[in-house]
Parts: C-alpha cells; sequence; structure tokens
C-alpha cells in the first residue's frame, strides 16, 4: 500500500501530532507500506497536488487543522478545499483535523474517494503544559492514543470502519482512565471532551 502522510508543525499542537505520527510509523515498520511523507514547510498545497497525482496513493494520512470546508498544511496555507478534492478520487482519506469531515469529507466521498475519516465538529484535546515531552504528556494521551488508533489500523491494513470502530473503543479507555485517574478533577472537563471527540468521530463512505 502507498501511504501520503503531512505533518505541518506550526505549534505546539502540530508538533504533538508530528511526534505521535513518527512513533506510529516506528510501531509499524514491519508492515510493508511504502511511505510519502510530507512535513513542516514541505507541506504545501503544490507538493500535496504533485504526491496526489504521480505516486499513486493508497491511503492519505492528514495531521493538522481544518476547517469543514479545508485542510491546511505549512503556515496555514490551504492544501485541500473543493477545487482540488477531486485529487483524493481511488483513495481511502483520514484527515486528523477539525471538522473536515463537516463539508469536505462529503464532497471527497462524492467526488470518488473510497472512504473519508475525520471529524464533523471540532476535535478537542487537553494537555498538560508542565510535560517536557509529548510522550510524558498524560493529559494529551488519552485524547491523542485513540485519535492515532485510526491511523495505526488503517496502516496495518484494517477497513476504514474497523479502524473507526478500534479508535472509538480506544476512546471508551481514555474515558474510563480519566474517570479513575487523579488527573481528572472537579475543574476538568476532560471525559465531556473525549465523549464529544468519540462522537463527531466519522467515516464517510
Amino acid at each position: 500500500m502507498r501511504v501520503l502522510l503531512t505533518n505541518p508543525e506550526n505549534d505546539n499542537i502540530t508538533f504533538y501530532l508530528r511526534v505521535w505520527t513518527d512513533d506510529i510509523l516506528k510501531k509499524c515498520k514491519n508492515v510493508k507500506n511504502k511511505y510519502f511523507r510530507l512535513k513542516r514547510e514541505k507541506v504545501s498545497r503544490k507538493n500535496v497536488e504533485n504526491m496526489l497525482k504521480k505516486r499513486g496513493v493508497d491511503l492519505v494520512l492528514f495531521c493538522g487543522h481544518g476547517e469543514s470546508d479545508k485542510i491546511y498544511g505549512r503556515e496555514n496555507e490551504v492544501i485541500v478545499d473543493a477545487t482540488n478534492v477531486g485529487l483524493l478520487k481511488d483513495k481511502n482519506v483520514y484527515s486528523f483535523s477539525c471538522m473536515s469531515a463537516k463539508k469536505l469529507g462529503k464532497v471527497a466521498t462524492k467526488y470518488g474517494a473510497k472512504s473519508y475519516i475525520g471529524y464533523d465538529e471540532d476535535f478537542v484535546m487537553f494537555s498538560d503544559d508542565t510535560a517536557r515531552k509529548p510522550f510524558d504528556d498524560e493529559i494529551a494521551t488519552l485524547f491523542l492514543k485513540p485519535a492515532f488508533a485510526v491511523t495505526k489500523a488503517l496502516l496495518k491494513g484494517k477497513t476504514s470502519e474497523e479502524a473507526v470502530d478500534t479508535a472509538k473503543k480506544e476512546f471508551d479507555k481514555s474515558i474510563a482512565r480519566a474517570i479513575n485517574s487523579d488527573i481528572q478533577s472537579d475543574a476538568d472537563s476532560f471525559v465531556n471532551w473525549l465523549y464529544w471527540d468519540r462522537d463527531h468521530l466519522v467515516c464517510r463512505d
């Protein structure tokens, strides 16, 4: 399987997503995929379009910011919107970005994408400002482990529906951990937002 991954790194959130992507790829190193990865300043609209046109990509994994009708790359450059979403034809897509499944995902499948996994509202996460490294951040892990369960499942050849089901089960585990952990306090709303992210993870096909 030929996989295109995008990892812009414009802020702390996208830094976390890049580090988590690094880890997932290490865990999937024995899976026979061919990876084309764009990172940081390489995540431009031109580069994404060229990869989608020329590389025979089967699976696209976007990580970054988004809106209901677009996905952003480097320096908040729009890399996918209604004008080029047709390039996702015949591909499975996971857009780990806010809201893009609400409109863009529907347009993508209308124009021939095999499936489009994403969030139809904002993806909400919290982090621990005192954590020295992303994987030391127990709070962020509650949100990112389930979200990246989609990525891991797809890279291992699971169907889009199986990947979403796996992620929702991981969200349930995170909810249970948050309820029973001392990182959950009366002033926090981690549990409610974990339910939110779980319920707004959707698969368009």
